[in-house]
């Protein structure tokens, strides 16, 4: 009776260990691109069958067409963006906090744009750091597609998009090249895949950095 006992405690000690690390957050932002990904058929499931269907949250938030001006420096996508996010940090008990940006297409089109892309990354990055608190901010960040390769601009944000993204050991890049699209934008299939390596590469970096 007593090995009995002391099973049911160490299980129930277990089951409430679990519980009290609380739920991954995930924000899904940027452009089209995002836009046009739909979690639940790809991302979400293998989130959850990493870490449990009632373990995770999504937010997303995606706008085609817009440039990080709209983004960082608050502006009015980052805010619409945090009134989605501000209730969740409130009240819902957070464990990790991890960005999904796949944005950049617009920036590419002008210099003022494309030249000050790291800068502007880098402040979207630090102003959200700021407004989640006391969590650690991983992120992953996809890489815009070669469709434009050779043209100044769109190399820059790509080459900009892997520095940022190995700068920090809470960040990753995600490689684009060979989805599948038409374009600029990705197909059905690319979608899926696209969607699939985004929580591939999220679920490895909140593995690494626990």
């Amino acid at each position: 009776m007593k090995v009995i006992l002391v099973c049911i405690v160490f299980l129930l000690n277990a089951t409430l260990a679990v519980a009290d690390l609380g739920k991954h957050l995930f924000i899904l932002s940027g452009q089209s691109n995002m836009a046009a990904l739909d979690p639940s058929i790809s991302f979400i499931p293998a989130i959850s069958r990493e870490f449990g269907s009632d373990n995770f949250i999504v937010i997303k938030d995606a706008h085609g067409g817009q440039s990080i001006r709209r983004w960082y420096e608050y502006g009015d996508l980052y805010q619409t963006l945090m009134n989605k996010m501000d209730y969740v940090l409130e009240y819902e008990n957070i464990e990790t906090v991890s960005l999904i940006w796949m944005q950049g297409e617009q920036d590419t089109e002008y210099p003022d744009d494309y030249i000050n892309y790291s800068n502007h990354l880098n402040a979207l990055l630090n102003q959200l750091r700021a407004d989640i608190g006391g969590f650690k901010l991983h992120y992953v960040i996809g890489r815009l597609s070669p469709y434009k390769n050779g043209e100044p601009g769109w190399d820059k944000v790509r080459s900009v998009q892997v520095e940022v993204a190995e700068s920090n050991m809470l960040g990753v890049w995600v490689d684009t090249d060979d989805i599948d699209r038409k374009r600029i934008h990705y197909t059905e299939l690319g979608y899926r895949q696209l969607g699939h390596r985004f929580a591939m590469r999220a679920i490895q970096l909140i593995k690494n950095n626990k």
